[in-house]
């Protein structure tokens, strides 16, 4: 049985910076109910502010209900990726949060500064000074050095002058000893003055530049992401009864409360929330799936309905800022596909093939010649792959639909010192657990927990010694009669 079957009573909302879209799964008549909505102007040329695009998303969503009686709704599953990295372009009014960024190191120098890589125009906007304290954990769990309170009280000063919105802390070695960011976090919140601070092991990412960056992004888009589920849930009352999580870039949802302590998980969907999208259409749960642009092609696969994952080093409003997070695995073919460039699993009939159209941007049609080239990429395909499935559903309803199919996993990193066999299997269940609460937070329905990978990489070659653990953990809905 396929997993949308499960998931019929869901909603997917679509909301970026001019128009929301919101859409319901096709029925077993391949109906598919949707409604776009552009606030700015009716035609989707004006940017719009956050009130009118919640407004928009509340009418969309009753709209989509009106025309569905007697079917209730679930869920409704909210793709807010677009507006929030919008808010990062050069032509956003919204606001971003001014961030003071601590970072703790066992070395006394400094060789990238924070915000060295940013682009100026959102550089001037979030930097809001830099403190760097001789501190940290090795990999093999050494006794990390004492706070220095002094440049801790530094960084409130300059967070002060700056009138910084929040705090983000980095310490090296905090994936496997969080103890040194969490004390500074305990230091700050008592003397921060109401800002919120932001822990780069909470937020992810192996490397450390890379996980400095995403607590400082992250802090950056508490501001924009608080405002817009404020808004969201004062607006968006309606349907009653229904459970609301958000669209992650991995393809997958998370509940509010993670949703607004890690809104860099909800930016840069478009790839995820398309190739969901489009093989709900089709109603298939394995597949590859071929997102046509008139310059590249790209390529991602779903596999039982969860996307292949990798992780994702920059946003296109970020250029030259390497981060990290969960995002769609994806990459880029040639004009003219091969079967070099497919998967064995495919060309052994074990996934579909479904082609879709990545018409996202401001123009609500494409052009005459973008829509004939389409075409002739399609039957260019099925003339390798005659059963292959071709889409012409906008990428702004397929979107919609991929995010009402999206369902709760978590994958969780943490490095870990072990002392033998019962002490490695103690901190895997700890990081399990983990990833399992953040799951069951997603969901409103009954989920069956599956943990689909576990792994302990040893650092060294001993049974005793730094690991790095790693576990996902996936949500499955269960069906009832």
């Amino acid at each position: 049985m396929s997993k949308n079957a499960g998931m019929r009573g869901a909603l997917g909302v679509r909301i970026d910076d001019l128009a929301v879209t919101a859409a319901r799964l096709p029925d077993p008549d391949r109906r598919c109910v949707t409604r776009t909505i552009f606030p700015g102007g009716g035609d989707g040329s004006h940017h719009t502010d956050l009130s009118a695009m919640c407004a928009a998303a509340a009418q969309a969503l009753a709209e989509v209900g009106s025309e569905s009686p007697g079917m209730h709704v679930k869920d409704v599953v909210f793709d807010l990726g677009p507006a929030l990295a919008h808010s990062l372009s050069a032509d956003s009014r919204a606001r971003v949060g001014r961030v003071t960024a601590i970072r703790i190191s066992p070395s006394p120098v400094s060789i990238q500064l924070p915000f060295a890589s940013w682009p100026p125009g959102i550089r001037n906007r979030v930097d809001g000074g830099f403190v760097h304290m001789v501190g940290g954990t090795d990999l093999h769990g050494g006794q990390p050095l004492p706070l220095d309170n002094s440049a801790l009280d530094s960084a409130l000063r300059q967070a002060d002058e700056a009138g910084a919105d929040s705090i983000s802390v980095a310490a090296v070695g905090a994936l496997m000893d969080p103890d040194t960011e969490y004390a500074a976090a305990e230091y700050l919140v008592r003397h921060a003055a109401g800002r919120k601070v932001v822990l780069s092991h909470e937020v992810g990412g192996l490397r450390f530049v890379e996980r400095e960056n995403s607590a400082i992004l992250n802090a950056a888009l508490l501001v924009p992401a608080e405002d817009l589920l404020d808004k969201l849930q004062s607006w968006v009352s309606r349907p009653a009864h229904s459970h609301h999580s958000f669209l992650r870039a991995d393809g997958s949802r998370v509940g509010r409360e993670e949703a607004r302590a890690s809104p860099t998980h909800l930016v840069g969907t478009e790839g995820a929330a398309l190739a969901q999208g489009a093989a709900a259409f089709a109603g298939v749960d394995n597949a590859v799936i071929l997102e046509w642009e008139p310059d590249r092609v790209r390529l991602l696969t779903l596999e039982e309905g969860f996307l292949r994952t990798g992780h994702l080093r920059h946003l296109r409003p970020l250029p030259g800022v390497q981060f990290s997070q969960r995002h769609a695995a994806q990459s880029s073919l040639p004009g003219v596909i091969s079967g070099e460039s497919m998967s064995g699993d495919l060309l052994q009939g074990q996934h579909a093939l479904v082609v879709a159209a990545a018409n996202f941007g401001h123009e609500k049609v494409w052009s005459t010649e973008q829509a004939q080239a389409f075409e002739a990429y399609g039957a260019t395909i099925r003339s390798q792959y005659p059963q292959a499935h071709l889409v012409r559903e906008s990428s702004a309803v397929l979107s919609a639909l991929g995010a009402a199919v999206a369902l709760p996993q978590s994958e969780v990193i943490r490095y870990a010192v072990v002392d033998g066999p019962e002490d490695l299997e103690a901190k895997k269940a700890t990081v399990r657990h983990i990833a399992q609460g953040r799951v069951l937070s997603a969901q409103g329905a009954p989920i069956t927990l599956r943990t689909v990978s576990e792994q302990a990489t040893p650092v060294s070659f001993l049974l005793s010694g730094p690991v790095l653990l790693r576990v996902q953990v996936v949500g499955v809905v269960e069906e009832r009669e």
